[in-house]
């Protein structure tokens, strides 16, 4: 194999190699009122979050909102606006006026 041939074949595998590396998103934790905490990683640029809430994950999709981000799987919706949020599930709400705590950076 010659030179350029073994840089081709490199330069296709370093590149297939960053296709497969996941992004760790950006995860903020929330507290509600009652003591429930709740945190929410954001990927693809907002498109897509996951929510771990009473010892669960969900996959949530990002929907169409009036204010701030909503985020729901048909069943739980996920909805912030700055630095406060709400859960609802099966149309109820659960927890509202739950604030940010932090940004939990690198998880």
């Amino acid at each position: 194999m010659n030179k350029k041939n073994f840089r081709i074949y490199l330069l296709v595998i370093i590149l297939c190699c960053f296709g497969c590396i996941k992004s760790k998103g950006t995860t903020f934790e929330f507290v509600c009122p009652d003591g429930a905490s709740v945190k929410v990683t954001y990927f693809e640029n907002g498109e897509k979050a996951s929510l771990v809430y009473d010892g669960k994950v969900f996959n949530l999709k990002r929907t169409i909102s009036g204010s701030g981000a909503r985020y729901s799987d048909g069943k739980i919706v996920f909805w912030n606006k700055g630095d406060k949020a709400l859960i609802e599930i099966d149309g109820k709400i659960i927890h509202e006026d739950c604030e940010l705590l932090k940004n939990v950076l690198g998880k």
